[in-house]
């Protein structure tokens, strides 16, 4: 009897809590978006909340107010997502006047009050596109490409694409500070194997202001909120030649029949690249037609017996057409070993190698390391590498990167088509120093939760040596295993469109940085403020 009575009552208790678990939530949360300059409510912005480990976001939209309003949510950590037409996206909300970009509700009927989302307006770039003779050019696609550099790799990233209306105009919103650069795009005619006569002159793409190759591109720099105008486009005239050939196996020596071939237009450092033909390949051999006079990078990718294949190789296109044997190989495979400069505690093999390219054409590669400290990796031929080490402790920093008994933290490293292993001798000094201080507001108060970077002065050749932290409530920081140089001292905010690797650092993010100069031990006192 007494096991039955014990029985019941333990059912008595678990069946009201397993329907509350089942019951919707009870908390709620609210708040207000306001534009980040005048601070006036924006309605008409879309927000999306999204708990940690749900696969789908509620979304609301904010009245006339600027207010929204979320209810019946679980406990749990989620994160609020604004987007509004003509303005950045952000996923910072400032709640007790702190940012953050995750919200925690911790019981049931919790209400999450006050919240504010700043939204920043977004940057504009908007011009005309005329052919030769001054006419307008209607319905002609225009695509932009923001500039980006990290770790030392230069890419330009699609962000945006539009079409001219009737008077030839075009206008792209709502873009981030930064470099970019338009391009007008047009199909050349495929005017066929001429093997007597020079093929006619057409309209081609072109980039601004006015040129075939990318190479000789006018950056268009886009202010915070900025608008630039006038950037008009006058369509250039063209013969197109035909690039053809066919693409050699380095491993069996034999064809390839389906060989995927992409021709690249390059820019000036020759390092990142955009897509400009597409090569139809066909029974052994391959065929890019509509190709202006240039240099292209000529990008190849295959497989052969479940190995992948590649290669990369430039070519000079002028009046003739051009056939081609190009020889791909498979990835070529290298050792490598990393030490530390003096006895240290830590288990060697916790780093991580990461191995960056510096071409946008392959991917980084992060390989472990042995209880020895020994890596192997497989390498794209033709490309150049820069080496990090990931995981390391606080206190570690990439001291020296030898390769065929020379440096190459500076140059990189070139992987080149021949088959020979060749071997990476990494070293890791154990105590780098420490730079701390605090983080300020624009009017004085502390920056919180804000990225606090060391960038080598110059950074071109010591990107390994970029160092960060983050500010505590109070602004305070400490950046540790920093090697010795120069930096220069600066703080952004956790939404900052700034790039620690950006080689042409816009004014407005290095303002209110602080130069650092370190030999070796720790510098303190450091006062920095960010002003975004």
């Amino acid at each position: 009897m007494r096991l039955l009575a014990l029985a019941a009552a333990v059912v008595a208790l678990v069946v009201p809590l397993l329907a509350q678990q089942r019951l919707p939530g009870t908390a709620s949360l609210e708040g207000t978006v306001i534009h980040d300059g005048s601070g006036r409510p924006l309605p008409r912005t879309r927000l999306a909340l999204k708990k940690l480990e749900a696969k789908e976001a509620e979304t609301t939209v904010t009245g006339e107010d600027g207010k929204f309003r979320f209810e019946n949510l679980g406990a749990g950590v989620y994160t609020l997502t604004a987007s509004r037409t003509g303005y950045l996206a952000t996923s910072t909300v400032q709640a007790d006047k702190r940012n953050t970009q995750s919200i925690t509700i911790w019981r049931m009927g919790q209400q999450v009050t006050d919240l504010t989302v700043r939204l920043k307006p977004g940057g504009v770039i908007a011009g005309k596109v005329r052919y030769r003779d001054g006419e307008p050019a209607i319905g002609v696609p225009v695509q932009i490409f923001y500039r980006a550099d990290v770790r030392g790799r230069r890419s330009y990233r699609p962000v945006g694409t539009t079409t001219t209306n009737d008077l030839g105009e075009y206008r792209l919103h709502s873009l981030a500070p930064g470099s970019y650069y338009v391009m007008a795009h047009l199909e050349a005619a495929d005017t066929g194997d001429r093997k007597d006569e020079l093929p006619p002159e057409q309209a081609v793409t072109t980039f601004y202001p006015s040129g075939t190759q990318f190479a000789n591109a006018t950056a268009v720099r886009v202010a915070p909120a900025g608008e630039v105008t006038g950037c008009d486009i006058a369509l250039a005239q063209s013969r197109t030649y035909i690039v053809s050939g066919r693409i050699v196996s380095g491993q069996s020596g034999k064809t390839i029949s389906t060989p995927g071939v992409l021709l690249r237009w390059m820019d000036g450092t020759q390092s990142g690249t955009v897509a400009a033909v597409q090569a139809i390949s066909n029974k052994g051999s391959f065929r890019a037609a509509g190709v202006t006079p240039g240099t292209y990078l000529i990008v190849i990718e295959s497989s052969e017996e479940g190995r992948r294949l590649s290669a990369r190789q430039t070519v000079t296109v002028t009046d003739t057409a051009l056939d081609l044997e190009i020889l791909a190989g498979p990835a070529r495979k290298w050792t490598g070993s990393v030490r530390f400069d003096q006895r240290a505690d830590f288990d060697i093999s916790a780093l991580r190698v990461r191995l960056e390219p510096r071409s946008d054409t392959a991917s980084p590669l992060v390989v472990n390391l042995s209880a020895e400290g020994t890596f192997d990796a497989e390498l794209v031929p033709d490309e150049t590498y820069d080496v990090f080490i990931e995981n390391a402790p606080a206190d570690v920093y990439l001291k020296s990167a030898v390769v065929a008994g020379a440096e190459t933290i500076a140059t990189g490293f070139k992987v080149p088509r021949a088959a020979d292993v060749r071997k990476m001798e990494l070293t890791a000094a154990v105590q780098g120093g420490s730079v701390s201080g605090q983080a300020h507001t624009l009017d004085g108060g502390a920056a919180s939760t804000a990225f606090v970077f060391l960038l080598p002065q110059p950074l071109e050749g010591r990107v390994q040596y970029v160092a960060s932290s983050i500010s505590d409530d109070s602004g305070n920081f400490v950046v540790r295993g920093v090697a010795p140089g120069r930096y220069l001292a600066v703080a952004w905010p956790s939404d900052t469109w700034c790039s620690p690797y950006d080689t042409e650092s816009p004014p407005d993010c290095t303002l209110g940085g602080q130069p650092v100069s370190i030999s070796q031990g720790d510098i303190s006192g450091i006062q920095i403020r960010t002003v975004r």
